[in-house]
């Protein structure tokens, strides 16, 4: 089958000359695939969403005084991190290193420079740590990506928190990494409703999975094809004209005709000349 214009030659026999309107290949854009994805940790389970571990954090500026920050804690980055936003809030001296940093999905971004951090806890404390991180141009979205509704006063009473409001959406400034997580770790621990609380220098952090109480709908990219358009399909002429060849018709046709089922699924009618 031509993947150009779905005549029963093939493409490199095609005459038609069409290109996808996403990537400008030599293919029908309605076969055009992103290869892009994004995957949502908040959302890797059915009925649950993921909390990561957050604290409210003070960090040293160039005119000596401290600005509140929101920092991830990550036992899982080999450096601290923070963002290019940030960075200038602080106004601090720069030292220029290139370095590549990889993500786990082998995404990299490009760090220029990086700043020297005098970071303490918001709460009462003697408490300092120092150490270099690399500024980054972006880091995480907000954390976390929508509010939880957790009854904080009564569940976490009694607690002091590195992040009064763990539970609701805002930007991330900087990432703490292993190279302060051993100095910030103390070793008391607590459980609520599936919840992990872990005492640190900056109070307590939590984190965990979180059971939403509402459904979620998941929709599967499953393809479902009609067997009786499909008979109709193997049934046409050979003469690519008697196939839809104009991208616009076909976008148009799948626009109109693509429905989902009862299980969630796409059904998609493969576009033909009436």
């Amino acid at each position: 089958m031509c993947f150009r214009c779905f005549g029963k030659h093939n493409a490199i026999d095609c005459r038609k000359e069409i290109t996808c309107n996403q990537c400008s290949k030599g293919q029908n854009s309605l076969l055009h695939e992103d290869t892009k994805r994004s995957i949502n940790s908040n959302g890797l389970k059915q009925g649950q969403d993921t909390l990561l571990a957050t604290a409210v954090v003070l960090v040293k500026n160039k005119a000596g005084g401290y600005n509140e920050l929101r920092a991830l804690i990550d036992g899982g980055s080999q450096k601290t991190l923070i963002s290019e936003e940030a960075a200038q809030i602080l106004r601090i001296p720069r030292l220029r290193s290139t370095i590549e940093v990889e993500g786990i999905s082998q995404t990299t971004q490009l760090s220029k420079n990086s700043v020297h951090l005098t970071i303490k806890p918001k709460i009462p404390s003697s408490f300092k740590a120092s150490t270099e991180a690399l500024v980054l141009p972006k880091l995480h979205r907000a954390l976390p990506s929508k509010k939880f509704d957790i009854d904080i006063n009564k569940e976490w009473k009694g607690y002091r928190l590195a992040d009064p409001r763990f539970n609701e959406p805002s930007r991330i400034d900087t990432v703490i990494g292993v190279d302060l997580f051993p100095l910030i770790m103390m070793e008391k621990i607590k459980t609520v409703n599936g919840i992990l609380g872990q005492k640190t220098k900056f109070g307590w952090i939590v984190s965990g999975n979180i059971t939403r109480a509402a459904k979620q709908k998941i929709i599967s990219a499953t393809t479902i094809i009609n067997l009786k358009d499909l008979d109709r399909f193997w049934e046409l002429e050979d003469e690519a004209d008697e196939m839809i060849t104009d991208n616009a018709e076909c976008e148009r046709k799948f626009q109109e005709t693509t429905v989902i089922n009862e299980e969630g699924r796409f059904v998609v009618s493969i576009p033909f000349h009436q």
